[in-house]
């Protein structure tokens, strides 16, 4: 017999039997505390509603939100058996696990009671399971637990043996949702919808359950009711809104009968009891505002179309406004209530299953880097039981999907509708969450919910590696298992068989040959961090601060597990096969846990490839490299690994000067770890060998190959500067350097930074924030004078602040609003918005704000869902547009709009254009909430801001400038578009050829407009620290032609004085500045160029300006084979 104190016994199941005598013993010690007695009066309630028998009545199942509450009413309600169901998503994912013919003694309920409570309101509600009809639902203010009880007692009492009256005209709730979300307003709606659903089942109507169609469900299926559940007249849905600083609540509903014929009303109320009141009223008058038509609750429906369509597409919704749970819910009554699209239906309920156990939107993304880890702050972890649960039940309907829909052809694309796809990804989230339940000790203390995941886990991952249709999604999901194979294996002899068989070179894992060993050993050497079982060490703070990475072996004690370990690993170094010994010094290492332990193995790699150089030069040499490097690397410069290095060094050169059929990334990871043993002769050496072998494989156009070229000779470049080409150029333009701590006043002198998105020219001087003090900067270029203005009332800046002009004001965002800056009172006004972070702009002469959250891996749960837009008048009033959460759609974009906006233009007849997302078409017109036409032919790659509102730029794939184009309030308008990505539009200047030599990896391009036409900033990053130029050139397009020319960023002694003088900690970011998508800034006295990290910017006076004015060339000029200079590398 399970014992009481267990989670098993709390009673998924109605036996009836004797008092256990671990019971009667466990209570005196738990009688000896409060806490005690709490816990002890809340099991003998159960224990006393489920194991002792009593006289024939309804069966009631109790949905209560709160334990204390439930156990109470467990013991009170006398005259009908009750049935609790706490733990109601793990006993559902034991029975589909058990199957429907399975032995879970299960007992369903005729009837459940559902408790719900809000911070200052609560409410009951009786439903009969097999109509799904409410019997009798009551709202109660917030009272103690104890009063609550017999208050919902006394009333339910008398209602057990009451029935729904079938000629009630019915209704069905959506639920009514704030058109802004915050924590505030969600406690607001729900206490709403539940105040509702007792209003108008007092005022005659019929509720119909469907925020728990889930438990329905269930009931039903465990009492093989076959019943349909009733059907409606009336489906209700809306939203609400109210103003930011409090007020009047307003309400827009929409009521449908089962044809889709609807009225929508209008409704207002000073406070929520009020609001309902109302809206339940209007509901079941069933009249609009101006009395036209009628909506006759009480006829029978036509049929459950509308009603299951409803409920479907409520459940995407909510699935994208963060509420799993309730989305859960939504499918279980679009599938109950007979949805066409069940497909999509069953597919939505995988989904938000998965997202219930783990808060990851199942993304569809590319197939290289798949496991971005787990976040141990993604949720508390008390919440482990239910998220168990729902990983358990996620992965046993995603089987059944599989199981349902056979795969016949490749997932592709980012179609989660595809079962591989979504079981795949499904698999991702249970294998993430057996992990944390692994790793924080909960697998201890419910061992038996651990093995049912474990093993849910273990038939899909089965199911799914059979499989002959993944096509290269087999290695995503061999990736996932390998490096979380110790969790779902039951025995670390299995784990081992199958580490054995993914470490396998033969294998394509649905890739090019070759590319599967290099893949996993990638995952597996992805991170730094020890592995546990450790074999030496213990992963101190100091060692390693960031702690340890998953278990490579787990057994049922650490010791026999760390003696596995260690043969497997032993194993593998005493192997025939160089490669598979490589991989025992690797994971040998990953495996030590403190630093001399894992230099001594550093040096061991190091004289193994020494060793081992033509193993190296073959086909699994950089499945050997990738894993060594970051251990060698680490080691830093050491003289006894000289001798080791030089046998590197020759081997190198002669793989570059012979006609050796080598992986680039050999080369390129090689040169990595032997540029600190190189001099500046032999560097040349290497130099000039790469650069042949560079245009040997751009002539057979191996792209990827010259990029790991000219990796190679950026690293060379970057050890040994002097090795730099000289401009080959006619004229050069001159950059000056400007550091804000040069002229920061001494009291204000602490930490400082430019965020590049806060950074506006106005009136003769530029404008810029701090973003950290919040201060503003007013600087003349020319002079270099600074005035710094220390604001009152200072916001909540942060580095993504952005300041624009408006009107002769500026705006700024923060992580909470939008304030707007009276320079002469020094003073910011905040705008009258709900709390987030915003993207602005202006157009027509208007303020234009929109909010949105990110839709991707979120490391904590999300407060604020939805995505709104506003209008922002000269009287600061916000006017809400559209929101995302709006129901039903008032504005096109309220259907449309979604994400985390970039940015906001002006656009035609009024309107703006809003950057949803990098890829086209990214953009939407605010009218119709429509991409901006015309559509493209073909991908131009991906939209990059700039400084100037409304241009941007496009890159096929950080390789080729492919397109700049301007957006406002005319329409579209493309500048320049390059030959082999011809479209509708028709540029109003000619390709400039010179962009075709300055092409490349290594090629960063940024751009502006000015009086004097169209600005591109061209830089290089070879042989540069970081990210930053190492050269860069300027081009102008006009009318009268164009004209190019370097840019030199000329480091002298007195900036190095500067930075050492002030103490900046990366003075690299001002010697390689990296220009930022909009760090260009044209002014009327020059180009003021910002890069990253810099509390400063390079600035191009109009006389260098000049120039380039004085060199124009003919618009149909034909570039010289390569304006960068014969050895420029890409």
């Amino acid at each position: 017999m399970p014992d009481i104190l267990t989670p098993e016994s709390t009673d998924r199941s109605t036996t009836r039997g004797v008092i256990p005598m671990s019971f009667l013993s466990r209570t005196l010690s738990l009688m000896k505390s409060w806490s005690g007695i709490r816990c002890y009066f809340r099991i003998f309630a159960c224990f006393l509603a489920v194991h002792i028998p009593l006289s024939a009545g309804p069966r009631v199942a109790f949905l209560v939100d709160d334990p204390d509450l439930e156990a109470l009413l467990l013991a009170g309600l006398g005259g009908a058996e009750t049935l609790s169901r706490r733990e109601l998503p793990r006993v559902a994912a034991e029975r589909l696990l058990a199957g429907a013919e399975g032995n879970l003694e299960l007992t369903g309920a005729d009837v459940v009671l559902v408790v719900e409570q809000t911070e200052d309101r609560g409410s009951a509600r009786l439903v009969a399971c097999p109509s799904g009809a409410t019997i009798f639902a009551l709202d109660f203010p917030k009272m103690p637990v104890g009063e609550t009880a017999r208050w919902i007692v006394t009333r339910v009492q008398p209602s057990l043996g009451a029935a729904a009256d079938p000629d009630r005209p019915r209704i069905s709730l959506t639920g009514l949702r704030f058109v802004t979300d915050s924590p505030e307003n969600r406690i607001r709606e729900r206490t709403l919808n539940l105040m509702l659903t007792a209003r108008l089942q007092a005022r005659g109507a019929l509720v119909l359950e469907r925020w728990r169609m889930g438990d329905l469900v269930f009931e039903k299926h465990i009492t093989r009711d076959d019943s349909p559940f009733w059907k409606t007249a009336g489906l209700v849905d809306g939203s609400l809104s109210s103003p930011a600083s409090g007020g009047e609540i307003q309400a827009s509903i929409r009521i449908r009968d089962a044809s889709g014929r609807e009225i929508r009303r209008h409704v207002d109320g000073d406070n929520i009891g009020e609001l309902a009141d109302k809206i339940a009223s209007h509901i079941l008058n069933g009249q609009d505002q101006e009395g036209r038509g009628e909506v006759k609750m009480s006829a029978p429906p036509a049929g459950l179309e509308i009603e299951a369509e409803s409920f479907l597409a409520e459940a995407g919704w909510m699935l994208d406004h963060g509420l799993p749970r309730d989305a859960w819910q939504a499918t279980e009554s679009a599938l109950a209530l007979g949805t066409a699209s069940r497909r999509e239906a069953e597919m939505l309920r995988v989904k938000a299953a998965a997202m219930c156990a783990y808060p990851d939107p199942l993304i569809v993304h590319g197939v290289h880097n798949v496991d971005v880890g787990h976040w141990k702050d993604a949720f508390d972890l008390a919440e482990l039981p239910e998220r168990v649960a729902f990983a358990t039940m996620a992965l046993t309907l995603a089987g059944d999907y599989w199981n349902a829909y056979p795969v016949d052809h490749h997932p592709g694309g980012a179609k989660l509708e595809h079962p591989a796809n979504l079981g795949v990804r499904t698999l991702y989230t249970g294998l993430r969450i057996l992990r944390m339940a692994y790793d924080s000790g909960w697998k201890n203390k419910y061992p038996g919910e651990f093995e049912n995941l474990r093993k849910t886990i273990q038939r899909n991952s089965e199911a799914l590696l059979l499989s002959k249709k993944l096509g290269n999604l087999r290695a995503t999901l061999c990736s996932y298992l390998t490096v979380y194979a110790a969790y779902w294996n039951e025995s670390p002899g299995k784990t081992m068989n199958f580490y054995k068989a993914m470490l396998d070179t033969r294998p394509r894992m649905g890739l090019h040959k070759g590319q599967w060993p290099v893949r996993i050993r990638k995952e597996l050497a992805g991170d730094d961090l020890p592995h546990p079982p450790f074999l030496t060490g213990l992963a101190s703070d100091d060692d390693f601060p960031r702690g340890f990475s998953s278990w490579r072996l787990i057994g049922a004690d650490e010791s026999p597990a760390r003696t596995a370990w260690a043969a497997f690993l032993d194993e593998l170094e005493q192997s025939s096969d160089v490669l598979s010994r490589a991989d025992g010094l690797a994971l040998r290492w990953q495996s030590t846990a403190d630093t001399p332990g894992r230099m001594k193995l550093g040096v061991r790699m190091a004289k193994f490839l020494a060793e081992e150089i033509d193993s190296l030069s073959g086909e699994y040499g950089y499945a050997i490299l990738l894993q060594f490097d970051t251990p060698i690397r680490k080691l830093g410069f050491r003289n006894d690994l000289i001798p080791m290095m030089d046998k590197l060094q020759e081997a190198c050169l002669a793989w570059l000067g012979e006609d050796v059929d080598i992986s680039p990334e050999i080369i390129s990871g090689t040169l990595g770890l032997l540029a600190e043993y190189l001099d500046e002769t032999k560097a040349r050496r290497f130099l000039d060998a790469l650069k042949l072998r560079r245009d040997g494989l751009q002539a057979v156009k191996k792209e990827r190959g010259v990029a790991r070229i000219d990796n190679a000779i950026s690293a060379l470049l970057k050890k040994f500067p002097l090795l730099f080409p000289k401009d080959e150029g006619e004229i050069s333009l001159n950059a000056s350097l400007w550091i804000a701590e040069k002229y920061i006043p001494g009291e204000l002198r602490r930490r400082i930074g430019f965020s590049h998105e806060a950074v506006v020219w106005m009136e003769g001087h530029l404008w810029v924030m701090d973003p950290f003090q919040g201060h503003i900067w007013k600087i003349h270029p020319p002079s270099g004078r600074a005035v710094v203005y220390s604001m009152e009332k200072l916001p909540d800046t942060n580095y993504g602040t952005q300041l624009l002009e408006w009107e002769k004001r500026l705006v700024a965002t923060t992580g909470t609003g939008i304030w707007i800056l009276d320079i002469p009172g020094k003073t910011w006004t905040r705008v009258d918005l709900p709390p987030a972070f915003y993207r602005i702009g202006v157009a027509h002469r208007e303020l234009w704000a929109v909010t949105g959250t990110p839709d991707f891996y979120r490391r904590n749960k999300k407060q604020v869902e939805g995505t709104l837009l506003y209008r922002i008048g000269s009287d600061l009033r916000p006017v809400l547009v559209a929101s995302s959460r709006r129901r039903p759609p008032v504005h096109p974009l309220d259907a449309t709009l979604s994400g985390q906006p970039r940015a906001i233009f002006p656009y035609r007849d009024g309107n703006v254009a809003i950057l949803e997302n990098d890829s086209w078409p990214g953009f939407i017109e605010s009218g119709q909430g429509l991409p901006l036409p015309p559509k493209e032919k073909t991908y131009l790659g991906r939209i990059q801001l700039s400084s100037t509102p409304g241009l941007i730029l496009r890159e096929w794939f950080g390789k080729q400038l492919t397109r700049i184009e301007k957006i406002d309030a005319t329409g579209r308008h493309v500048l320049i578009s390059h030959p082999d990505y011809s479209d509708l539009l028709i540029p109003e200047y000619p390709w400039p050829e010179e962009l075709n030599t300055l092409r490349g990896t290594s090629f960063r391009y940024t751009a502006a407009l000015s009086k004097d036409g169209l600005d591109i900033l061209v830089w290089s990053r070879t042989g540069a620290q970081g990210d930053g130029a190492s050269k860069a050139w300027l081009m102008c397009i006009g009318p009268r032609g164009r004209s190019i020319a370097p840019v030199r960023f000329a480091w002298s002694d007195d900036y190095e004085h500067q930075v050492r003088r002030f103490d900046i900690s990366w003075p690299e970011a001002y010697k390689y500045p990296e220009p930022v998508e909009n760090g260009l800034i044209p002014t009327n006295v020059g180009l003021v160029i910002t890069g990253r990290g810099m509390a400063g910017f390079w600035f191009i006076p109009n006389s260098e300006r000049d120039k380039l004015r004085e060199s124009v060339r003919p618009a149909n000029y034909s570039a010289p084979e390569s304006i960068a200079g014969k050895h420029q590398p890409d």
